[in-house]
């Protein structure tokens, strides 16, 4: 009798809990201190050490799980942060809102590209070479290698150059998600190389959002209208 009633108390709670849990959606707020107010998040990437980095409209924002920490790279100028990317070095590189580029290391700015473009900075990517890909939204793609810099627009190939999203394959190709289309694109020995996909290759929607690169290789592609689709890896152009 006393082992019935203990396992019958054993699943009423097991059961009241289970049921708490899947009807109620627990979120623990973490807000912006009260001088942030009115000040909108825009992107948010977790760094090799764990921190939180949000790019905000008034600047930047370091989160440890307890406490913000504030930093501002162009002191009376615009700080809107559109993109947020840290590369096999460490660096951050900060995307903003006027084209302006930052990097960020050991809580100090050590580094800005002013001037690079006057459209916003959407996104960022690593490739195999160590290169860091900018995208832009109107001037296309740019390509920071160890001795010069590449550009992607339109003109050489690339689907569009209102850019939204960038990743890497792992075998030396980006893909760039743009308002019509998506490009792979490569810096090999062979030249400079995109390759356009759109609604005529099968691309569910011609305005890509995002992409992602999962650990089996595969790149996810969200797009504005049409969901998700899925490429399969290809080789290096």
């Amino acid at each position: 009798m006393k082992k019935t009633t203990g396992l019958f108390l054993f699943t009423a709670v097991f059961l009241f809990v289970w049921q708490s849990y899947s009807q109620s959606p627990h979120f623990r707020k973490h807000p912006l201190p009260l001088e942030f107010k009115g000040v909108e998040i825009f992107c948010m990437f977790r760094d090799m050490n764990h921190f939180i980095w949000l790019g905000t409209s008034a600047g930047l924002v370091r989160f440890d799980g307890s406490s913000h920490k504030y930093f501002v790279q162009f002191q009376g100028k615009e700080n809107h942060v559109n993109a947020l990317f840290q590369d096999s070095r460490g660096i951050l590189w900060i995307g903003y809102k006027n084209g302006n580029i930052g990097q960020f290391m050991n809580d100090n700015f050590i580094k800005a590209l002013p001037g690079f473009s006057k459209d916003p900075i959407m996104d960022f990517a690593e490739d195999t070479d160590g290169a860091i890909w900018v995208g832009t939204y109107g001037q296309g793609a740019a390509v920071f290698g160890k001795n010069d810099t590449i550009k992607f627009t339109r003109e050489t190939g690339l689907a569009d150059d209102y850019v939204n999203a960038l990743t890497e394959d792992g075998i030396g190709n980006v893909y760039v998600g743009t308002d019509q289309g998506i490009s792979i694109c490569s810096t090999s020995t062979a030249g400079a190389a995109a390759v356009p996909f759109n609604t005529e290759h099968d691309l569910p929607d011609n305005i890509v959002t995002t992409i992602s690169r999962d650990s089996g290789g595969q790149i996810w592609v969200g797009t504005e209208f049409a969901g998700i689709c899925r490429f399969g890896p290809t080789t290096r152009l």
